[in-house]
């Protein structure tokens, strides 16, 4: 997302956002060692989330949420067809 908005993007489509797994919990498994995700936790990764969306509301920037049962409840949920036919 970073990059996108320093490109100047208009509108984000997050795929795969569900958000709802522990941290830990990837499709693919744990990290192998010494890889882990251990430096900021879950709720904290959706309140930073949180607080971008009022910075990217004020830069013009919509956020479509294209991932089912995703606890970004704060981003406009979309199916993905949907999201990927909207146009501006």
């Amino acid at each position: 997302m970073h990059l996108a908005i320093h490109l100047g993007v208009k509108k984000i489509i997050l795929v795969a956002f569900d958000m709802k797994d522990k941290p830990q919990d990837h499709w693919f498994g744990n990290h192998p060692e010494p890889i882990q995700c251990r430096a900021m936790t879950h709720d904290n990764r959706i309140r930073n989330f949180a607080a971008l969306k009022s910075v990217l509301d004020e830069r013009g920037i919509e956020v479509l949420n294209a991932s089912p049962r995703s606890a970004l409840t704060f981003f406009r949920q979309v199916p993905l067809e949907t999201a990927l036919e909207i146009r501006k």
